[in-house]
Parts: C-alpha cells; sequence; structure tokens
C-alpha cells in the first residue's frame, strides 16, 4: 500500500473513528493496522489529530542580508578573491577592504564594521544563493557568470 492511499484510507475513517464508541475504535484500529502495517498507537494518534504538515518556526531576521550595500561590497570582494570559502574569506576581507574602497569608494562605517565580525558560517549561508545560481557547485567557472556584480 502507497503512502497516499494509506492517507486516504486514514482520512476516510477519521470522522468514523471520533464518533465511535470505545469497542468500535478497537475495530477500526485493528482494521487500518491490518491494512497498513502501522502500529495501533501512531494510527490512534493519526485518527485523532491528523497529519500535521511540517512548518517552520520563522527565523530572526537577518542583519546582514537585508543590507544591499553590505550584499554588494561582500560578493563583489568574494568574487575578487576568486570565490574562496568562507573560512578563507573570513580572515582576507580586512586586505580586500582597502582595495575594494580604492576601486568603488569608501564603505559606510556600518557597512565596514559588518563585514569585519560577520562569521564564516554566515558568510557562506549569504553567499549560497548566489553559488546555486552560478551552478557548478562549489567551483564556478568565470566571475562574468554572476549578475548583478
Amino acid at each position: 500500500m502507497t503512502l497516499s492511499s494509506k492517507r486516504e484510507l486514514i482520512q476516510a475513517i477519521r470522522k468514523v473513528y471520533r464518533k465511535s464508541t470505545k469497542a468500535q475504535k478497537g475495530a477500526h484500529l485493528d482494521h487500518l493496522q491490518l491494512a497498513t502495517g502501522l502500529k495501533r498507537n501512531y494510527l490512534n494518534r493519526l485518527l485523532l489529530l491528523g497529519y500535521k504538515a511540517k512548518q517552520r518556526k520563522p527565523g530572526r531576521k537577518s542583519r546582514y542580508a537585508s543590507d544591499p550595500e553590505f550584499m554588494e561590497a561582500l560578493k563583489r570582494i568574494w568574487v575578487a578573491t576568486r570565490y574562496l570559502s568562507g573560512k578563507l574569506l573570513k580572515r582576507s576581507i580586512k586586505f580586500y577592504t582597502t582595495t575594494y574602497e580604492m576601486h568603488r569608494g569608501v564603505l559606510a562605517a556600518d557597512v565596514s564594521e559588518k563585514l569585519r565580525r560577520i562569521s564564516p558560517a554566515t558568510i557562506d549561508r549569504i553567499l549560497l544563493p548566489t553559488k546555486r545560481q552560478l551552478g557548478r557547485g562549489k567551483a564556478p567557472l568565470h566571475p562574468t557568470r554572476i549578475s548583478g556584480i
């Protein structure tokens, strides 16, 4: 029996199960246990509560990704370092910010502070959509393939 057919069967019996007596509920559980191969306790929970959709709790707002000037600076430095990993990029940010400021102009104080304080894991997390956009995993071919940089 497929998962979708099991769900359909459980949903069909669910309304009847709630209004049944204890003896009838036992009979429904016996029938479903034989038909689906699932455990009685799990079937009881499904019949009473139903299937719950897994919902992620909203996390806090990112202090980095919402700042477009910061994101542009980080992406340009990342491209200039030839796509270093977050761990290596974190070490080289302090050297590349001076070069960035020479070519692009002075960074705002809060942006340069964010660049100094960002962790390597956060760098990887923020750059993940851009890495996926390149389409070649962790080793992209050429910096011109990144749009908007």
